[in-house]
Protein backbone atom coordinates (compact mmCIF):
# COMPACT_ATOMS: atom_id res chain seq x y z
CA UNK A 1 0.00 0.00 0.00
CA UNK A 2 2.82 2.14 0.81
CA UNK A 3 4.33 2.09 -2.63
CA UNK A 4 0.93 2.74 -4.22
CA UNK A 5 0.56 6.06 -1.98
CA UNK A 6 3.93 7.25 -2.82
CA UNK A 7 3.15 6.61 -7.15
CA UNK A 8 0.13 8.86 -6.00
CA UNK A 9 2.28 11.36 -4.22
CA UNK A 10 4.78 11.80 -7.21
CA UNK A 11 1.43 12.12 -9.65
CA UNK A 12 0.34 14.63 -7.55
CA UNK A 13 3.43 16.96 -7.80
CA UNK A 14 3.74 16.16 -11.03
CA UNK A 15 0.41 17.34 -12.14
CA UNK A 16 -0.70 20.04 -9.17
CA UNK A 17 -3.74 20.25 -7.64
CA UNK A 18 -5.70 21.36 -10.76
CA UNK A 19 -6.50 19.63 -14.10
CA UNK A 20 -7.95 20.52 -16.97
CA UNK A 21 -11.15 19.03 -18.12
CA UNK A 22 -12.93 19.23 -14.50
CA UNK A 23 -16.21 18.82 -15.75
CA UNK A 24 -17.83 16.29 -17.59
CA UNK A 25 -16.78 13.33 -19.88
CA UNK A 26 -18.87 10.99 -22.27
CA UNK A 27 -18.60 7.89 -22.59
CA UNK A 28 -19.10 8.58 -26.52
CA UNK A 29 -21.35 5.53 -26.74
CA UNK A 30 -25.00 4.99 -26.65
CA UNK A 31 -24.46 4.97 -23.22
CA UNK A 32 -24.99 8.77 -23.08
CA UNK A 33 -27.86 8.60 -24.35
CA UNK A 34 -30.12 7.73 -21.21
CA UNK A 35 -27.37 9.75 -18.87
CA UNK A 36 -28.01 13.22 -17.34
CA UNK A 37 -26.78 15.83 -19.22
CA UNK A 38 -25.74 12.83 -22.34
CA UNK A 39 -22.60 12.34 -19.72
CA UNK A 40 -21.12 12.01 -16.35
CA UNK A 41 -19.72 14.35 -14.10
CA UNK A 42 -15.95 14.54 -13.06
CA UNK A 43 -16.23 14.73 -8.77
CA UNK A 44 -18.66 12.45 -8.01
CA UNK A 45 -19.69 8.62 -7.43
CA UNK A 46 -21.50 6.39 -10.11
CA UNK A 47 -23.29 3.63 -8.62
CA UNK A 48 -23.29 -0.18 -10.90
CA UNK A 49 -26.06 -1.79 -9.42
CA UNK A 50 -25.48 -5.69 -10.04
CA UNK A 51 -23.45 -6.97 -13.52
CA UNK A 52 -21.04 -3.91 -13.54
CA UNK A 53 -17.60 -5.13 -14.01
CA UNK A 54 -17.62 -4.83 -17.69
CA UNK A 55 -19.28 -1.41 -18.07
CA UNK A 56 -17.77 0.06 -15.24
CA UNK A 57 -14.17 -0.56 -17.15
CA UNK A 58 -15.56 0.75 -19.77
CA UNK A 59 -16.32 4.05 -17.92
CA UNK A 60 -13.34 4.49 -16.07
CA UNK A 61 -11.03 4.15 -19.33
CA UNK A 62 -13.08 6.89 -20.65
CA UNK A 63 -12.68 8.92 -17.84
CA UNK A 64 -8.97 8.99 -18.11
CA UNK A 65 -7.45 12.16 -18.82
CA UNK A 66 -3.40 13.09 -20.02
CA UNK A 67 -0.88 12.02 -17.33
CA UNK A 68 -3.70 10.72 -14.70
CA UNK A 69 -4.18 6.94 -13.81
CA UNK A 70 -6.86 4.67 -12.59
CA UNK A 71 -7.08 2.46 -9.20
CA UNK A 72 -8.86 -0.21 -8.93
CA UNK A 73 -9.27 -1.24 -4.93
CA UNK A 74 -10.03 -4.74 -5.37
CA UNK A 75 -10.13 -6.44 -1.85
CA UNK A 76 -11.79 -9.59 -2.64
CA UNK A 77 -9.06 -10.09 -5.52
CA UNK A 78 -11.83 -10.59 -8.00
CA UNK A 79 -10.41 -7.74 -10.95
CA UNK A 80 -8.39 -9.35 -13.78
CA UNK A 81 -6.24 -6.54 -15.66
CA UNK A 82 -5.37 -8.83 -18.94
CA UNK A 83 -9.56 -8.35 -19.57
CA UNK A 84 -9.41 -4.90 -19.30
CA UNK A 85 -6.31 -4.29 -21.27
CA UNK A 86 -8.58 -6.55 -24.36
CA UNK A 87 -11.28 -4.27 -23.39
CA UNK A 88 -8.86 -1.14 -23.92
CA UNK A 89 -7.47 -0.42 -20.62
CA UNK A 90 -4.31 0.66 -20.71
CA UNK A 91 -2.40 -1.04 -18.18
CA UNK A 92 0.45 1.11 -17.72
CA UNK A 93 -2.07 3.88 -16.27
CA UNK A 94 -3.67 1.15 -14.21
CA UNK A 95 -2.85 0.74 -10.46
CA UNK A 96 -4.54 -2.42 -8.94
CA UNK A 97 -4.59 -2.48 -4.56
CA UNK A 98 -5.69 -5.21 -2.59
CA UNK A 99 -6.17 -4.20 0.65
CA UNK A 100 -7.70 -5.56 3.69
CA UNK A 101 -9.59 -2.47 4.54
CA UNK A 102 -10.77 -0.53 1.26
CA UNK A 103 -12.37 2.69 2.80
CA UNK A 104 -9.52 4.57 3.68
CA UNK A 105 -7.71 3.53 0.51
CA UNK A 106 -10.78 4.11 -1.30
CA UNK A 107 -11.02 7.80 0.31
CA UNK A 108 -7.13 8.51 0.19
CA UNK A 109 -7.71 7.95 -3.92
CA UNK A 110 -10.25 9.62 -4.76
CA UNK A 111 -9.22 12.68 -2.81
CA UNK A 112 -5.81 12.63 -5.14
CA UNK A 113 -6.15 15.28 -8.23
CA UNK A 114 -3.68 13.04 -9.75
CA UNK A 115 -6.25 9.85 -10.16
CA UNK A 116 -9.07 10.28 -13.01
CA UNK A 117 -10.91 7.19 -11.52
CA UNK A 118 -11.33 4.69 -8.43
CA UNK A 119 -12.99 1.35 -9.44
CA UNK A 120 -14.36 -0.79 -6.48
CA UNK A 121 -16.47 -3.42 -5.22
CA UNK A 122 -18.06 -2.10 -1.69
CA UNK A 123 -21.21 -4.32 -1.02
CA UNK A 124 -21.84 -2.59 2.15
CA UNK A 125 -20.54 1.08 3.48
CA UNK A 126 -22.35 2.93 6.09
CA UNK A 127 -23.94 6.49 5.54
CA UNK A 128 -20.76 8.32 6.93
CA UNK A 129 -18.44 6.58 4.75
CA UNK A 130 -20.50 7.34 1.45
CA UNK A 131 -20.89 10.67 2.09
CA UNK A 132 -16.53 10.72 2.82
CA UNK A 133 -16.27 9.32 -0.13
CA UNK A 134 -18.41 11.96 -2.16
CA UNK A 135 -16.71 14.60 -0.92
CA UNK A 136 -13.32 13.40 -1.67
CA UNK A 137 -14.06 12.85 -5.10
CA UNK A 138 -15.61 16.53 -5.08
CA UNK A 139 -12.04 17.48 -3.89
CA UNK A 140 -9.90 15.39 -6.10
CA UNK A 141 -12.29 16.05 -9.33
CA UNK A 142 -12.08 12.12 -9.87
CA UNK A 143 -15.00 10.07 -10.23
CA UNK A 144 -15.38 6.96 -8.03
CA UNK A 145 -17.15 3.93 -9.98
CA UNK A 146 -19.21 1.71 -7.67
CA UNK A 147 -20.11 -1.71 -8.56
CA UNK A 148 -22.63 -3.15 -5.80
CA UNK A 149 -25.15 -5.76 -5.32
CA UNK A 150 -28.50 -5.18 -6.77
CA UNK A 151 -29.90 -5.50 -3.34
CA UNK A 152 -28.20 -2.47 -2.48
CA UNK A 153 -30.61 -0.61 -4.90
CA UNK A 154 -33.15 0.57 -1.66
CA UNK A 155 -29.94 1.72 0.32
CA UNK A 156 -29.40 5.62 1.16
CA UNK A 157 -26.49 6.58 -1.27
CA UNK A 158 -24.46 9.55 -2.50
CA UNK A 159 -24.02 8.81 -6.08
CA UNK A 160 -24.11 11.07 -8.65
CA UNK A 161 -25.77 8.77 -10.72
CA UNK A 162 -26.98 5.01 -10.19
CA UNK A 163 -27.48 2.40 -12.64
CA UNK A 164 -28.72 -0.85 -12.49
CA UNK A 165 -27.01 -3.63 -15.04
CA UNK A 166 -28.96 -6.70 -15.95
CA UNK A 167 -27.08 -9.84 -17.66
CA UNK A 168 -29.01 -10.91 -20.94
CA UNK A 169 -26.65 -12.98 -22.90
CA UNK A 170 -22.74 -12.88 -23.43
CA UNK A 171 -21.67 -9.29 -23.61
CA UNK A 172 -25.25 -8.34 -23.44
CA UNK A 173 -26.95 -6.54 -20.48
CA UNK A 174 -30.00 -4.47 -19.76
CA UNK A 175 -28.86 -1.03 -18.36
CA UNK A 176 -31.31 1.63 -16.61
CA UNK A 177 -30.65 4.45 -15.05
CA UNK A 178 -32.43 4.77 -11.80
CA UNK A 179 -35.97 7.17 -12.34
CA UNK A 180 -34.68 7.62 -15.65
CA UNK A 181 -34.18 5.63 -19.09
CA UNK A 182 -33.60 2.24 -19.68
CA UNK A 183 -31.10 0.60 -22.80
CA UNK A 184 -29.86 -2.86 -23.99
CA UNK A 185 -26.44 -2.56 -24.84
CA UNK A 186 -23.41 -4.84 -26.17
CA UNK A 187 -20.05 -4.26 -25.44
CA UNK A 188 -17.90 -5.78 -28.19
CA UNK A 189 -14.31 -7.40 -27.26
CA UNK A 190 -12.31 -3.67 -28.11
CA UNK A 191 -14.92 -2.42 -25.29
CA UNK A 192 -17.25 -0.51 -27.64
CA UNK A 193 -21.01 0.25 -26.46
CA UNK A 194 -23.59 -0.87 -29.29
CA UNK A 195 -27.30 -0.57 -29.20
CA UNK A 196 -28.00 -4.48 -28.96
CA UNK A 197 -31.81 -3.70 -30.74
CA UNK A 198 -29.84 -3.00 -33.20
CA UNK A 199 -27.08 -5.03 -34.08
CA UNK A 200 -28.29 -8.19 -33.18
CA UNK A 201 -30.75 -7.62 -35.96
CA UNK A 202 -27.77 -6.49 -38.05
CA UNK A 203 -25.44 -9.29 -37.16
CA UNK A 204 -28.28 -11.92 -38.03
CA UNK A 205 -28.85 -10.16 -41.13
CA UNK A 206 -25.35 -9.89 -42.12
CA UNK A 207 -25.25 -13.64 -41.49
CA UNK A 208 -28.07 -14.59 -43.58
CA UNK A 209 -26.14 -12.86 -46.36
CA UNK A 210 -23.17 -14.58 -46.45
CA UNK A 211 -25.32 -17.98 -45.84
CA UNK A 212 -27.29 -17.14 -48.64
CA UNK A 213 -23.37 -16.31 -50.99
Amino acid sequence: MSGMLSSIHALRKQIGPHRPDSGRFATESIIDVILPEKSMRRGTLVELLGAGTTLATVVVRKALRPEGVVIVVDAARRFYPPAAARLGMDLNRLIVVQPDEPNWLINQALACSAVDAVLCWPAKVNGTMFRRWQLAAERGGSVGVLIRPMTARGSPSWADVRILVEPLAANQWRVEVLDGQSLEIVIDDEGRIHDRLHLVPQLVNTARGAHAE
